[in-house]
């Protein structure tokens, strides 16, 4: 089966919230059922993405995209299980796939299994090093897990390939402040409001005075 250019390339990133990111591709090849599901999946319609994804995987072939492209939509629409599943797939399919494990990692952990989401971090690191976003996500379900000085470990590398990383400075000061670190939060809290974080700048005036 011809490899289609249209898939979406969703990088899952969790921030303090917990907020998803999508951004799509704008170029399609000719199967009809693909590209309808893209348009719809780009335009915020997940539930028509889905149907015509289902309909591409009646027809066709497993597909990798597919099942990718299908799990980003039910994410996005808090069917978690679901999209766990379609990651699952899509593994089974390209287990070298980092994006598969990253989304599957950030779906746990929004479905609430952190100790879960650890392993499927810590395998997109292996599979691509330096991948900021897996280890600010993993950095992120060892905090939840209440192992700070694992998620301290993940937000340092962060800021060590990205120092203008927003918010992994404020994160990895959360994780100090849990830890009685006063000294090594608001220097963080001050790196965060120098690069423009209004809300670090508060937390600065609160706690480091």
């Amino acid at each position: 089966m011809q490899k289609r250019s249209g898939t979406i390339a969703a990088a899952l990133s969790v921030l303090i919230c917990g907020s998803p990111l999508l951004t799509g591709c704008s170029t399609y090849d000719n199967n009809t059922a693909f590209q309808n599901a893209v348009e719809k999946h780009i335009a915020g319609d997940y539930l028509g993405a889905i149907t015509h994804y289902n309909k591409e995987l009646e027809v066709n072939p497993p597909d990798e995209d597919v099942y990718y492209n299908r799990g980003n939509a039910k994410h996005k629409l808090g069917d978690y299980s679901g999209a766990i599943s379609d990651y699952n797939k899509m593994i089974e399919l390209n287990p070298n796939s980092a994006n598969a494990y990253l989304n599957r990692g950030v779906t746990k952990i929004n479905s609430g299994d952190n100790l879960g989401a650890v392993p499927d971090f810590t395998k997109a690191i292996e599979i691509k090093p330096n991948y900021i976003k897996a280890y600010f996500n993993r950095g992120m379900a060892k905090v939840n897990l209440e192992d700070y000085y694992g998620g301290i470990s993940d937000y340092s590398k962060v800021v060590e390939i990205n120092p203008k990383y927003i918010r992994a400075y404020i994160n990895r000061g959360l994780a100090k402040y849990k830890v009685g670190d006063v000294k090594g939060f608001c220097s963080d809290w001050t790196q965060a409001s120098e690069l423009g974080e209004e809300e670090a700048a508060r937390w600065m005036k609160e706690y480091c005075q």
